[in-house]
């Protein structure tokens, strides 16, 4: 692998980690929200959610497996926070 791939490959990995966080971020808030149906957990979530999909948009490598899983993975997300607030 020359370099110029692993810089490129470095970057990836690290898109990908960033959004993982954010995507654990918003799992939690998922979990808080769903203990506590409150307000703040479910904005906190929608904003972790929105974080996940900007580093997912902004990666290069779009078509990669791992980011179509993390999008699936956001659009789940975004599924529990509109149940959570049609039940309020």
């Amino acid at each position: 692998m020359n370099e110029a791939d692993q810089i490129q490959s470095k970057e990836h990995l690290k898109s990908l980690k960033q959004a993982q966080t954010y995507l654990q971020n918003a799992m939690n808030s998922i979990t808080q929200a769903e203990a506590m149906q409150n307000n703040l957990a479910i904005h906190q979530t929608e904003q972790h959610a929105q974080k996940a999909k900007q580093v997912l948009y902004q990666s290069k490598i779009n078509q990669d497996p791992l980011i179509q899983t993390a999008e699936q993975d956001i659009e789940q997300a975004e599924k529990v926070i509109q149940q959570l607030k049609s039940s309020k």
